[in-house]
């Protein structure tokens, strides 16, 4: 299940998406790999799926999970309207580290 999810989009069309101002994709972009990132996550700490609803109690319960992840993900969508660009490094710097909550099992 772990590897199935850790494949996330190229950055550079987020980046792409960014430059051209294009929110709408952008934002459903960002929607798909946060859940794809908690399906990763859920899998690491051997969680069901509960579904969409009270999630920031789900990364509560996590083990394996990145600092303060419930807070970057609002802010990725914080800023998104403000400056794309700045979201998608966000987004970016989060996504640098997969492989190293696959090696903390």
């Amino acid at each position: 299940m772990v590897r199935a999810h850790l494949r996330f989009r190229p950055g550079w069309e987020l980046e792409m998406l960014a430059e051209r101002s294009e929110l709408l994709t952008l934002y459903e972009s960002f929607c798909a790999i946060e859940k794809q990132v908690l399906l990763v996550l859920m899998g690491l700490n051997r969680l069901y799926f509960p579904g969409w609803q009270r999630v920031n109690r789900l990364m509560e319960q996590m083990r394996i999970v990145p600092l303060k992840l419930a807070a970057r993900f609002k802010q990725i969508f914080g800023i998104v309207s403000i400056d794309p660009l700045a979201s998608v490094c966000q987004l970016h710097d989060l996504l640098r580290r997969p492989a190293a909550w696959y090696r903390a099992i």
